[in-house]
């Protein structure tokens, strides 16, 4: 499934292997059907817009010919999609940023704060329920798909990233304990979390633009950041000096004189 399409069917087994890595399985099928028509290997003349093409399977043939193509060479997809800034689910990036400028802002210390209640959009709720589950995650994935994991983390520790979901991480008692202070209401506001102070105050963390989105970009010292964490993560190590190399020539792609050099050091 997952070497034809990125099926929606990932949500509903949230301990599937695949699920991790949904979109290498499309990348590794079309850079082998490049490779093959290379070789010379005929495919069909009309796979898309033929008369039992992919048009016709996927739409009855009710489609839009000219939409794919409008604007091509003029028009580039790419410079649209954003970089996530946290590995979690993108629906809990708005809180974790709302905490992490809030948290900044205020200089609050965790112990300070009585209760958050996040507002939260219907389309999101994915992160909040079932409540009692998403607040004790038993796996990696529990956590990134919680708003009350990744709020404590980014609480407790200013930061969330690949670390904050190891094993031990997940069943850190001072996380767990902040975790139960996060609360939600099902909003049509923009994503925000409300603070209760100890002493009764209150605060609102708002996030704004997204971080990470086309609109509040990652800065070129995050994407580096953000790759070294996760090479460090590699199942094969790769020492932090050759991750630094690596990085520097991926920004600068248009001076690789020879891609396969670069690919040999991945």
């Amino acid at each position: 499934l997952c070497q034809n399409a990125c099926s929606a069917e990932i949500l509903s087994d949230a301990y599937s292997d695949l699920r991790a890595v949904r979109d290498g399985p499309c990348a590794q099928t079309a850079v082998q059907a490049a490779q093959l028509a290379r070789r010379g290997v005929r495919g069909f003349a009309r796979p898309i817009e033929g008369q039992r093409g992919l048009y016709a399977m996927v739409s009855g043939g009710r489609h839009v010919p000219g939409r794919l193509t409008a604007g091509l060479g003029q028009r580039f997809e790419g410079q649209f999609v954003g970089f996530k800034a946290w590995p979690a689910c993108r629906d809990a990036h708005p809180f974790i940023q709302a905490v992490l400028a809030g948290m900044q802002r205020d200089r609050l210390d965790p112990a300070q704060i009585a209760a958050l209640r996040a507002s939260v959009p219907q389309r999101s709720l994915i992160i909040c329920e079932p409540a009692d589950e998403k607040r004790r995650p038993r796996a990696a994935i529990d956590a990134k798909f919680s708003l009350y994991f990744t709020v404590a983390t980014a609480l407790r520790y200013g930061k969330v990233d690949l670390g904050s979901f190891a094993p031990a991480a997940l069943s850190e008692a001072a996380t767990l304990a902040l975790a139960d202070r996060v609360h939600y209401v099902v909003s049509r506001d923009a994503a925000h979390i409300d603070v209760t102070l100890r002493d009764g105050s209150m605060r609102r963390w708002e996030a704004g633009a997204l971080y990470g989105s086309p609109e509040n970009p990652l800065s070129e010292a995050a994407l580096v950041a953000k790759f070294m964490d996760c090479g460090r993560a590699a199942q094969r190590p790769v020492a932090a000096t050759a991750l630094q190399d690596i990085s520097r020539r991926l920004l600068a792609l248009e001076q690789v004189p020879d891609m396969r050099d670069l690919l040999r050091q991945l």
